[in-house]
């Protein structure tokens, strides 16, 4: 045994070995980002309906990031009243509306039907990658406004909690 161990010592061997690092990265095929929260701010009790717009700065938004090619299923789950405790409560109507491939101009905004709704995110169908084979994501913005009504009311922070489920094929 002895001499097998001299024998490995006593030659002159060269070893040599190989590394290799290898990394990938797995793109999201869409990611969800809440921009702003909804919210109808301080009101008065007795105002009736109070309506909050599209374009007014509490009106709620949510940023969807997704390859263009994808058709996106987004449904809305929202509570009748907005509440405060068991006794007190205030009806509350949610509108909903969309942009495709990154527009801003609140004025074209596409609104919901019966809080479903299944599009893409390429507003034109013209899709990217039938003609570049590059992965190109667009951007979707989903806006949440609409109306509360505020009656013979106690005073408090009332509230409520939209679900909002996005699915993708």
């Amino acid at each position: 045994m002895v001499l097998i161990i001299t024998l490995f010592i006593g030659q002159n061997r060269t070893l040599s070995g190989q590394a290799m690092r290898m990394e990938i990265q797995i793109e999201e095929v869409f990611s969800v980002i809440l921009e702003n929260r909804m919210s109808f701010g301080t009101i008065q009790p007795n105002h009736q309906w109070i309506s909050l717009q599209v374009h007014d700065s509490g009106a709620g938004q949510i940023g969807i990031t997704a390859q263009e090619n994808v058709a996106l299923h987004i449904a809305i789950d929202a509570p009748a009243e907005l509440v405060l405790d068991e006794s007190n409560t205030m009806p509350f109507r949610l509108e909903n509306a969309y942009q495709q491939d990154g527009h801003t101009n609140l004025q074209h905004a596409i609104p919901f039907r019966d809080n479903n709704i299944t599009f893409q995110p390429s507003g034109s169908n013209l899709l990217f990658d039938e003609m570049d084979h590059g992965q190109f994501r667009l951007r979707v913005d989903v806006y949440f406004f609409g109306q509360v009504y505020a009656g013979d009311v106690s005073p408090g922070i009332y509230s409520g909690t939209i679900g909002v489920r996005v699915e993708y094929n």
